[in-house]
C-alpha cells in the first residue's frame, strides 16, 4: 500500500506540476485565458489498440462566450478541452465495495415469437421495462443460445445509445455480447426501452431452445447501478407453422366445509408472587483523573496551510481517496482521504504560480495564480470530470479502447477501473463517455 501511495505521489507531481507550471507560463507569457492555456497542453502517450468502438459523433459543449460550432460527421468526435461547471455531489459513504443497486427494479426481457417453422427468419428486441428516474444512460449484457438451432445476425443498437463498445454474436459458441452508453451531456433514458434489435434463423430440424441472459448491468449517468432482473425468452422451433396451444383451464376445486372448532376452555392464570425489594447498594465515586493537556504543534514562522475537498464523481461508495493537490511552484503535495479531504503544510505565503487537483483516470483541474494567506488558506471545492483513463489530459477514444481490450476484468488496481470497484465494466464507459470530448477544467479555487 505504501509503495502505491508512492507512485501515485510521484505520477501526481510530474503530472501535475508539469501542467500547472506550463498552464500558467503560457497565460502569462502570451496573454491567453486560463482556458485557452490549458487547451494548449496536452499530449497523447497511449498506443492505438485491436478494440472496435463505435461512436457517433457530438457536438461538443462550448463556453458561454463562444458561439457553438458543429464538428464534422468523422467517425471520433472532435476534442475540445472547454470546462464546464459540474453539480458537486454529497459525501455519504455506503458500506460494501460494490455500488448500491437504485431502488426500484427494471425488466430485462426479449420480445419474439414463441414458436417458429424450421428455417424461418425472424426478428428479436432486448427491451428495459419500466426504467424510471434516474433513467439508464449506459448497458452491457450477454445473451446464451443454442447454437445448433438459432443462428444470429443484424445485430442493431439503440440509436440513443450513441457509444457502442462492443456488439457482436458468435454463432460457434451461441453468445450475444452488447455494451453501449449513452453520450455526453444528454438526458438518462426511462420508460420502456428497446437495448438491441437482431434477427434469428432457425435451423431445418426442430427443438425447443432459451436465449438466456448473464452478465447484464445498467447504469445511471451517476454510474449507479440500476435494479433490474432478467427474464429468459424460449422459442420453439416446428415442422409447419402451427397456432400456440393454449393453456388446459384448471378445473376449479370443489368448496369443502371445514370442521367447526369445538369450545376447549383456557387454564387460568397462576398466581405469582410478587419478588420483594431489594434495596442497592449505593455506588462509591471513582474519581476520575484530571486529563492531560496535548500541547498543540507549533508551527513554523511565516507559514500556512493550503486544504480543500476534491470530489471523484462516480467513485464507487464516494470513496474519494487517491487524489492528490500540488503547489506548482514549491512542489508541494498532499492526497486526498476517503472524503477527498487534503491539508499541504508550510505553504510559504503569497502568490503561487498555480496550484493544480488531479487523481488517476480524472481530468486534473489548474487554479492559476492563487494567493495564500496566513494561517490557513481553504480552497473551494473541485469536482474533477471522470474518464481520463490513459492520462493525457483529454478523454477520447484512446480511453474508451484502454476499457474496451480490458473490458470484463476484475481485481484491485486496475488503471481502467475508474470507479475503484474491482471491476471493469459499463460503469466504467459511462464515466468515460460522460465527458467525451473535454479537457482539463480551469478551476477558481478561491472566492
Amino acid at each position: 500500500m505504501k509503495q502505491v501511495t508512492q507512485l501515485i505521489r510521484q505520477s501526481a507531481l510530474h503530472r501535475l506540476g508539469a501542467l500547472a507550471m506550463i498552464a500558467g507560463v503560457i497565460s502569462w507569457g502570451l496573454g491567453l485565458s486560463p482556458g485557452q492555456a490549458l487547451a494548449g497542453f496536452s499530449q497523447n502517450d497511449f498506443g492505438e489498440q485491436d478494440v472496435f468502438v463505435q461512436v457517433s459523433p457530438i457536438s461538443p459543449i462550448e463556453t458561454p462566450t463562444e458561439p457553438p460550432t458543429t464538428p464534422p460527421a468523422t467517425d471520433t468526435p472532435v476534442v475540445t478541452s472547454t470546462a464546464t461547471s459540474v453539480p458537486l455531489p454529497t459525501h455519504t459513504p455506503n458500506s460494501t465495495l460494490t455500488p448500491s443497486p437504485v431502488p426500484g427494479s427494471i425488466n430485462l426481457t426479449l420480445d419474439g415469437p414463441a414458436a417458429v417453422t424450421s428455417g424461418q427468419t425472424f426478428d428479436v428486441s432486448v427491451l428495459a421495462q419500466g426504467v424510471t428516474a434516474p433513467g439508464l444512460y449506459g448497458a452491457q449484457f450477454e445473451i446464451n443460445y443454442n447454437p445448433a438451432l438459432f443462428s444470429v445476425s443484424n445485430l442493431q443498437a439503440n440509436a440513443d445509445l450513441a457509444f457502442v463498445l462492443l456488439n457482436s454474436a458468435d454463432n460457434t459458441t451461441g453468445k450475444i455480447r452488447f455494451v453501449a452508453a449513452r453520450q455526453g451531456d444528454v438526458s438518462e433514458l426511462t420508460g420502456n426501452v428497446t437495448l438491441l434489435t437482431f434477427t434469428a434463423t432457425a435451423a431445418n430440424t426442430t427443438g425447443s431452445a432459451t436465449f438466456a441472459f448473464t452478465n447484464y448491468k445498467l447504469g445511471s449517468a451517476q454510474a449507479l447501478v440500476l435494479n433490474a432482473t432478467a427474464q429468459d425468452y424460449s422459442v420453439t422451433i416446428q415442422d409447419t407453422a402451427t397456432p400456440i396451444p393454449t393453456s388446459p383451464s384448471t378445473p376449479q376445486p370443489t368448496n369443502t366445509p371445514l370442521p367447526l372448532p369445538t369450545n376447549t376452555p383456557l387454564p387460568g392464570p397462576t398466581n405469582t408472587p410478587v419478588p420483594t425489594n431489594t434495596p442497592l447498594p449505593n455506588p462509591t465515586t471513582t474519581p476520575s483523573p484530571a486529563p492531560t493537556q496535548t500541547p498543540a504543534p507549533t508551527p513554523q514562522p511565516n507559514t500556512a496551510t493550503v486544504s480543500g475537498q476534491i470530489i471523484l464523481t462516480g467513485r464507487a461508495n464516494n470513496d474519494w481517496s487517491g487524489g492528490g493537490a500540488v503547489i506548482a511552484d514549491s512542489r508541494q503535495f498532499a492526497s486526498t482521504d476517503a472524503n477527498g479531504n487534503f491539508d499541504i503544510a508550510n505553504v510559504t505565503p503569497g502568490l503561487h504560480a498555480a496550484i493544480a487537483a488531479d487523481a488517476p483516470g480524472y481530468l486534473p483541474a489548474v487554479c492559476l495564480a492563487p494567493v495564500v494567506v496566513t494561517p490557513k488558506t481553504t480552497l473551494t471545492k473541485i469536482a474533477l470530470l471522470s474518464g481520463d483513463v490513459n492520462d493525457d489530459i483529454k478523454v477520447d477514444i484512446h480511453d474508451a479502447t484502454a476499457i474496451g481490450v480490458v473490458f470484463g476484468q476484475t481485481g484491485p488496481d486496475l488503471k481502467a477501473d475508474i470507479n475503484r470497484d474491482q471491476q471493469v465494466d459499463v460503469l466504467d464507459l459511462i464515466l468515460v463517455t460522460l465527458n467525451f470530448g473535454k479537457g482539463p477544467q480551469v478551476w477558481r479555487c478561491l472566492e
